[in-house]
């Protein structure tokens, strides 16, 4: 094709459809695809005849060795779902916006820009945020959330053939994501969800917005020369090839563990204690610290101060930014506690802070979630009319044992997602279930692990969480092949389920036992399960322990304001509640 000038549509398609099905095996391959098919689009609009001779234009030389020089060696990673950054773009008339791990950047358009279609626009868009959040990496995946669907096609098709223009844009990324050998995908997200990067797409930069008249550019160059760098300017006013924004360059951030780790080191932590002490933290802790190290990170950006060397009236500011947006004293604490991962303990101890703690838990005293609860009576007298069990379809029958459960042991639904059915222990008064996994309130120094315990209540079978869990598992046994886990799917395939999953369930459950879910969640099923063991005379010590509660007897005997007294867990809990309803 290199060699000759024309040919026939039907020999110049084959040629196309060659080289489409070595797409898959071909980085980029698709990319080089485009043109070729939009050329030979043209030639069939004007005469559906494959039989007919075509021309070969010199602009389809590039592509011809792009293949020729590519084929022999080029190779495809096998894809997975994991992206090392998340890029947020949107676009609107006044000009563009994206936002990335909490920093966010923003433009105006051009004169000429302003003219193009939306479409273009946000193609545009998504092809900047790239430029300065992704501009540092390599041989990595990026995921582009964007909120026009356009947009998104042309880049995940890298182009089309309809709209030379926007293949034009997607064209440009791709051959920017090839030199550095990344590969992106772009993702919907709805307008009303992307409401950062939009925000971002509709601010006005007064301070690079004006810009000489080319009369006195042209005067000031005839008196002193040239410049080679336009200072103070932006992309569409820039007066030089080079130009620099009045702000500092965004750097993107790293992420908790990332910053953790700078941290420790910087303490002249030896780096082969490094992993050990990285260890002390669970992945649930840096899921919690990662909102305050994100926040802080933007904070010290602003205030150009490092994160890691901040002194306390910055520190104190900050705290200040975050009461005044609402935080309440728990939310500050934890961030606080974030801080002294990057900062020392030494901010923990100052007697400033320490000040301003104090004067927060006055103005905004902790107050437990719930101010009342529901009555454990209502629900357990609908679960009871869900009666036999055998009888029950297995979504009725997986819902009623969790809400049981959860009632019964007034644990959190991430202790009931760990139990393993080979921790179950079947004992004629009683089941007990053992749980070995690390979970929240086991984590600390000292703490034991939980230990379930059911009792069978003979006289009310229909509400005996020991009954239905027996009758579960006997319903589950042979949908379970591999499964160890007790709450399977009830749906096929029947896939162990998460935490979440097991929320909805006991939702939905609730829901339909007349609890308002629009105010009480799952996580509800602990306060009432409690509040009703203490109402029946249950000891505070012994729903403490039975719930695993994590607060000293004194923090949780302020809320109930019983005095403490010492007993072992013996399943009082579950028969204050089934035997009181």
């Amino acid at each position: 094709m290199i060699n000759i000038k024309r040919c026939k549509v039907r020999k110049f398609a084959q040629l196309i459809g060659l080289l489409v099905s070595a797409c898959p095996a071909v980085e980029y391959g698709l990319l080089y695809t485009k043109q070729l098919e939009r050329h030979k689009f043209l030639h069939l609009k004007k005469d559906q005849n494959y039989d007919k001779y075509m021309s070969l234009p010199k602009t389809l030389l590039p592509d011809f060795k792009w293949w020729l020089k590519g084929i022999t060696s080029s190779v495809r990673q096998i894809r997975i779902d994991e992206y090392h950054l998340e890029i947020y773009t949107d676009a609107s008339l006044t000009g563009w916006g994206a936002t990335c791990r909490g920093n966010t950047a923003s433009g105006s358009w051009s004169k000429d820009e302003k003219g193009k279609h939306i479409n273009e626009l946000e193609l545009i868009a998504a092809f900047f945020g790239l430029k300065i959040f992704a501009k540092d990496l390599k041989k990595c995946q990026v995921l582009l959330h964007i909120d026009n669907s356009t947009a998104i096609a042309y880049i995940n098709r890298m182009g089309g053939i309809q709209f030379p223009h926007l293949t034009k844009v997607a064209k440009d990324i791709w051959r920017w994501c090839e030199d550095r050998a990344l590969f992106i995908y772009a993702s919907y997200i709805k307008s009303a969800d992307n409401v950062i990067a939009d925000a971002e797409s509709r601010r006005i930069h007064p301070d690079v917005e004006w810009e000489l008249t080319n009369k006195a550019f042209q005067y000031i160059c005839n008196q002193f020369g040239t410049p080679q760098v336009d200072l103070f300017a932006s992309r569409v006013n820039t007066k030089c090839s080079k130009f620099q924004q009045p702000e500092h360059s965004i750097k993107a951030y790293p992420g908790g563990r990332s910053i953790v780790r700078t941290a420790l080191l910087r303490r002249s932590i030896p780096p082969s204690s490094l992993e050990v002490m990285m260890a002390s933290l669970s992945k649930n802790s840096f899921k919690q610290y990662d909102v305050p190290f994100k926040k802080w990170f933007s904070f010290c950006h602003k205030q150009k101060i490092s994160i890691y060397e901040a002194s306390i009236p910055f520190i104190l500011l900050f705290f200040t930014e975050a009461y005044n947006s609402g935080c309440q004293y728990g939310t500050l604490n934890s961030y606080r506690s974030a801080l002294s991962l990057l900062l020392g303990p030494h901010i923990t101890k100052d007697d400033r802070v320490a000040r301003f703690f104090k004067g927060v838990y006055r103005l905004r005293p902790p107050l437990p979630k719930y101010d009342i609860t529901w009555d454990t009576a209502p629900v357990l007298d609908c679960l009871g009319n869900m009666y036999p069990n055998e009888q029950l379809s297995l979504e009725n029958l997986t819902k009623k044992c969790a809400t049981l459960l959860a009632l019964a042991s007034a644990h959190r639904v991430q202790t009931l997602a760990l139990i393993n059915i080979n921790n179950i222990e079947h004992q004629p008064t009683q089941i007990s279930i053992k749980i070995p996994n690390e979970i929240k309130t086991s984590s600390r120094l000292g703490a034991k692990q939980p230990l379930l315990i059911l009792p069978f209540f003979s006289e009310k079978p229909e509400i005996c969480p020991s009954t239905t869990l027996t009758a579960y598992l006997k319903r589950t046994k042979n949908l379970r092949q591999n499964l160890v886990n007790l709450f399977v799917g009830y749906k096929k395939p029947h896939k162990n389920v998460g935490a979440q999953t097991i929320s909805r369930w006991i939702k939905s459950t609730l829901h339909n036992c007349g609890i308002d879910v629009s105010v009480f969640t799952a996580h509800s099923t602990r306060h009432a399960a409690t509040s009703k063991a203490y109402k029946c005379g249950v000891s505070v010590d012994m729903i403490r322990k039975t719930a695993g509660w994590s607060g000293s007897s004194n923090t949780f005997g302020k809320f109930y304001n019983r005095i403490i007294i010492n007993n072992n867990n013996d399943g009082s809990l579950a028969r204050a509640i089934i035997n009181n309803n």
